[in-house]
């Protein structure tokens, strides 16, 4: 097996990459992977004996032990069966299976559990092994995370030479979302499936020009993506990327015929494997439902957006989604849906963020940026408390923090250096280069769906990667400096031209695009026509005050709709206010936390100013009170700047009714999301 120790003196015709012995590798890989899935199985029952809560849906996992008791791949009736009951409510943590009746009842697994068919069998087999136990789990969450490791290793490989690749695993996989994500087994499950994807990609581009290796890698590559999606379908991310590496940056030496097999056995594979899954998503997808609920203003501070004068929504809460998803289908003609898998539902909500992208191109391209901006440095400035497994120890908690002090720093310069590294290596391989910002974007810039450790924490050998380039390029630099011609600097500068230009000119085109789309409908909102509402003031806690009308406290009505929308205008007092902004919730409840769809903002005001700032709020009603708006609720130095309610008339077809805040002159403001 050929490893490039440098992929910064590994040019294509100039620098050969160095040869090391398979066993070597073999040996370093497998002595890897064993120690990590040990300390992948303590890591779990550390967390365990800490007080620590594992949830992969649990209850769901029915049909696992089904088929671990030879039973069928069925989801059982657990009614006539309590000690199965008990087992996955967690209320007992083994199980036999001579205490399932014989005559429990079946039935065919449910949309849930096919979405995650083959991790309901991997853990079906690890029972099958082991005995029916949760604790007993630990083995396959140690698997993986020795599988995290061995693949996090294979990536590091690619840019350095074996001892940094070592020290770089290490720092990986110490790193606290890794330890603390490893209990939660169906989150977890992706990251070996898509390291897997990222490493292949790599070796096809960095050292693999012949046509039949790369027909055998595409191979297998399809089957990991077909294995992955049946434990989580995250794994599509995985497919556009791998398509660029195959399509556009194999060596040249690879024709374009062959390409195009690769491709079409990657496909091939993919289905075959994961023909069992996806049979049964046609019916269970949930995807729009998820990419709308990463919008929300909860996730606009981990990403670092700045705020702008609308929000697509606050709290990152389901029946928020099902909400607006509803409302939007009842707005323009489509029937809602109630189940959140289903294949209206899914339409529905798919079409509520076409129509978001199409009005907000520019929030798309900024989330993606920001999210790949911020993978560079997340793991060494915004996770450095020490993992609940080693709270209990001083020594090892005092490392992490130390630790955190230290990457702290690093973290300041982490997208810098990205920056620098790729554009070195586009010095001797352009292909390499662009495979670097294609994953960055890939699969860091996918996360900005849901921007939460759980859907990106495989990335955090990003840092190690370009840290351990650049120092590798540092210990190497005689070498590759001799090797290093005009025409590498050229192609490097130019490179670096290029990105810029495509990266900020997407960002300012997209920006300028928005700002003339979003124009009008926020005009809408400012001339609808409007009727005033009569209010009352009353305390809503410690220096608290709600503003609401007597039907908002209410019960609702005989014959309201199943999804109720008002659009509502806020009116402020600039002129005699004396403040330059008012924090406002706006105020919800219902019959469970979920329903409590309560949203945060901050009115901007122009003080002195003889035009009103407007707040436009869309109020939302379910018919069995299972969600209700309850007002607009303000500190009570601030109740005097309210002016009044009114509601918004003529908007009823509108799809897009944002939370919006609209001051005197605000055509002339950004109306679109911005870096902070």
């Amino acid at each position: 097996m050929q490893v490039p120790v440098d992929v910064t003196v590994s040019a294509e015709t100039r620098v050969k990459p160095v040869q090391w012995p398979v066993g070597v590798e073999a040996i370093t890989v497998a002595v890897i992977f064993c120690v990590a899935t040990i300390a992948g199985v303590m890591a779990v029952r550390s967390f365990r004996a800490a007080g620590g809560a594992e949830y992969f849906y649990q209850s769901d996992f029915g049909a696992a032990v089904m088929l671990a008791c030879g039973r069928g791949f069925q989801d059982p009736d657990t009614t006539h069966a309590p000690a199965l009951a008990a087992f996955l409510a967690q209320q007992s943590n083994a199980l036999d299976c001579a205490d399932i009746p014989p005559t429990t009842p079946t039935s065919a697994p449910t949309a849930f559990q096919n979405s995650m068919r083959y991790l309901e069998i991997a853990v079906a087999l690890t029972w099958k092994l082991t005995g029916l136990s949760w604790s007993r789990l630990a083995i396959l969450n140690g698997v993986l995370f020795g599988a995290v490791a061995a693949l996090s290793y294979g990536i590091l490989r690619l840019a350095m030479s074996r001892l940094l690749a070592i020290v770089g695993v290490v720092l990986t996989v110490t790193c606290t979302p890794n330890v603390m994500l490893v209990p939660q087994l169906r989150d977890y499950a992706k990251g070996p499936f898509l390291l897997a994807i990222i490493l292949i990609a790599g070796v096809l581009v960095l050292a693999c020009a012949d046509s039949k290796r790369v027909l055998a890698w595409s191979a297998l590559a399809g089957g990991v993506v077909g294995l992955g999606l049946g434990f989580r379908m995250d794994l599509a991310i995985a497919i556009v990327p791998f398509f660029i590496a195959v399509g556009l940056l194999l060596p040249s030496a690879v024709r374009v015929r062959a390409r195009i097999g690769a491709l079409a056995v990657f496909l091939l594979c993919l289905a075959i494997v994961a023909f069992p899954v996806l049979r049964h998503q046609r019916n269970s997808s949930n995807t729009g439902h998820v990419a709308l609920l990463g919008l929300m203003s909860d996730f606009d501070g981990p990403l670092r957006i700045a705020p702008a004068v609308y929000s697509y929504g606050g709290p990152y809460v389901d029946s928020l989604a099902a909400t607006t998803i509803n409302a939007y289908a009842i707005r323009v003609g489509q029937p809602p849906a109630v189940e959140g898998i289903s294949p209206q539902y899914e339409r529905n909500a798919m079409s509520y963020l076409s129509r978001i992208a199409t009005t907000f191109p520019a929030d798309v391209v900024t989330r993606v940026a920001t999210a790949s901006k911020t993978i560079t440095k997340y793991f060494l400035d915004s996770s450095l408390y020490p993992p609940v497994q080693v709270q209990s120890s001083n020594v090892l908690s005092n490392l992490y923090v130390l630790r955190g002090r230290q990457l702290w720093r690093l973290g300041r310069i982490a997208f810098l250096a990205f920056v620098i590294a790729t554009v070195l290596v586009s010095a001797v391989n352009l292909r390499a280069a662009i495979l670097a910002i294609v994953v960055l974007v890939g699969f860091a810039g996918a996360s900005a769906l849901q921007f939460n450790e759980r859907h990106f924490f495989y990335l955090q050998f990003v840092p190690w990667f370009v840290f351990g380039l650049l120092l590798q390029t540092a210990l190497n630099r005689r070498r590759w400096l001799d090797a290093l011609t005009r025409r590498d600097v050229t192609r490097a500068l130019t490179f670096a031209t290029v990105a810029l230009a495509v990266c900020g000119g997407a960002i300012l085109l997209s920006g300028s695009i928005q700002q003339r789309i979003a124009t009008p409908l926020f005009y809408r909102y400012e001339s609808a026509p409007r009727s005033p509402i009569q209010t009352m003031k009353m305390p809503a806690g410690t220096g608290r005050t709600l503003i609401a009308a007597p039907e908002w406290l209410q019960p609702l009505p005989a014959g309201t709709p199943k999804f109720a929308t008002r659009f509502l205008a806020v009116q402020f007092r600039d002129d005699s206010c004396g403040v330059a902004s008012v924090p406002v919730t706006i105020r919800y409840d219902g019959r469970r936390r979920d329903a409590d769809l309560s949203e945060q903002v901050t009115a901007k005001l122009r003080p002195g100013s003889t035009t009103p700032t407007m707040l436009f709020v869309a109020a939302y009603d379910w018919a069995d009170d299972y969600v209700r708006f309850r007002g607009i609720e303000v500190r009570d130095s601030d109740a005097g700047c309210v002016g009044g309610v009114f509601n918004v008339h003529g908007l009823e077809r509108e799809p897009l009714l944002l939370t919006t805040t609209l001051r005197a002159g605000w055509r002339g403001e950004p109306l679109y999301q911005r870096f902070r």
